[in-house]
């Protein structure tokens, strides 16, 4: 399962400037500010997670498990 999931999805890294980065962020989760800011500078698509309301400025399009679902399906 995790092999299969690693072919369609990346894991973007953090370091350094992806924190600076985090904490300009609006965001009212400072983890979800890490993965947005993480995922703008991996060059990333998409962000999936249950919870798009913890992503309210996110520079990267928020996507909710079941409308990622959805979008794969239509390929």
């Amino acid at each position: 399962m995790i092999a299969s999931i690693l072919q369609v999805f990346g894991v973007a890294p953090v370091d350094h400037e992806v924190i600076r980065h985090a904490l300009q962020l609006n965001s009212p989760d400072f983890e979800d500010a890490v993965s947005a800011a993480s995922a703008g500078r991996a060059g990333c698509d998409a962000i999936v997670t249950r919870d798009p309301k913890g992503f309210p400025d996110s520079p990267i399009r928020v996507l909710t498990p079941e409308s990622a679902a959805h979008l794969f399906s239509q390929r």
